[in-house]
């Protein structure tokens, strides 16, 4: 998304910019994947469709966080971004739980807690 935002603005473009008016979130790794874009699109309240590999699992939960698909396969893909379009509700509620989890797991305040804990000896979540 990024590459064709430049091409069509003729500037760069930071992720970032595009969460405003992302619809969805694909996340369709062939691997592992990086933790903080997924994270700033969660608190951006942008939904997110997503494939199942064990790094995510860590993050996205189906129907809780994101909706989620088995391998990557553009069909099911696309069927769980049309099932998002299709039930706001579902949209709502992803979005809602997704922002919190994002503020539970990146917040300030729990990283200044988990340094503290860490440099006290103490044992970290």
């Amino acid at each position: 998304m990024v590459k064709s935002a430049e091409q069509i603005l003729d500037r760069p473009v930071q992720f970032e910019e595009l969460l405003p008016i992302a619809d969805v979130c694909l996340v369709t790794p062939p691997g592992a994947a990086p933790t903080l874009p997924i994270a700033t699109a969660m608190a951006a309240g942008v939904p997110i469709v997503s494939t199942v590999t064990y790094m995510l699992a860590e993050l996205l939960e189906d129907r809780h966080t994101a909706l989620m698909v088995p391998t990557r396969s553009p069909r099911a893909l696309v069927q769980r971004v049309l099932d998002l379009r299709e039930d706001p509700a579902l949209r709502a509620k992803l979005v809602d739980t997704a922002r919190a989890e994002a503020y539970e797991h990146f917040s300030m305040t729990r990283m200044l807690d988990e340094y503290r804990r860490v440099f006290a000896g103490e044992k970290t979540v």
